[in-house]
């Protein structure tokens, strides 16, 4: 059985309103680079569909270069700025207090940080 997101986010790229760099960044939702809260023990999709997201493909990570817990992961379908195309972040239990980060695979700080934190878990 598949995971059932927690949540889905509605993702666009747009130029930068702030001072470049970056040229571009993710707004989520229509906020532009929003922080986001994830419950450990649950799958979170990023809806990347929206053909702003060509040549941006989204994906958790740690902008600063740190190292991700193998216990976060990314599982992406299709290409982004493609119908259908998304990315779920997994959020396994016990990584409540890691540093994430929603990151572009192809250019920095396009995206925001990751809270994760305890709560009622779903599907992972």
């Amino acid at each position: 059985m598949y995971n059932v997101p927690a949540a889905t986010y509605t993702v666009t790229v747009i130029s930068n309103p702030g001072t470049p760099p970056p040229d571009n960044v993710y707004q989520i939702n229509g906020v532009t680079q929003q922080s986001l809260t994830f419950v450990e023990g649950n799958t979170y999709r990023f809806d990347l569909s929206d053909a702003s997201n060509s040549g941006h493909p989204l994906s958790v990570g740690r902008e600063d270069g740190g190292t991700l817990s193998t216990d976060i992961a990314a599982v992406s379908y299709g290409t982004a700025g493609t119908d259908g195309a998304f990315v779920d972040i997994i959020v396994k239990p016990g990584t409540a207090g890691e540093v994430a980060d929603y990151i572009c695979t192809n250019h920095a700080n396009m995206g925001s940080g990751i809270t994760i934190t305890t709560g009622t878990a779903g599907n992972y």
